[in-house]
């Protein structure tokens, strides 16, 4: 069963609306491009980068010392 009806008004309106309206000119790529371009941001992304394997890593080392630390003095 189907909500369509041929004299829906929503359909219409969309199947008026223009196929493929892309923006003609390029500001927004630019200004988006240009955010990004500055060294910095570029730095921080890759320590961003970097930082999160670690932290997880440090984290399950941390967990990793504690669970065998307790495991053997459990067995004492």
């Amino acid at each position: 069963m189907s909500d369509e009806t041929p004299d829906d008004r929503l359909l219409k309106s969309l199947r008026d609306l223009p196929v493929h309206a892309a923006p003609k000119n390029g500001a927004a790529r630019a200004a988006f491009v240009g955010a990004f371009a500055p060294w910095h941001v570029r730095v921080a992304a890759g320590v961003g980068r970097g930082l999160v394997p670690v932290a997880l890593a440090s984290i399950v080392g941390v967990y990793l010392t504690w669970a065998f630390g307790m495991a053997l003095s459990v067995m004492n």
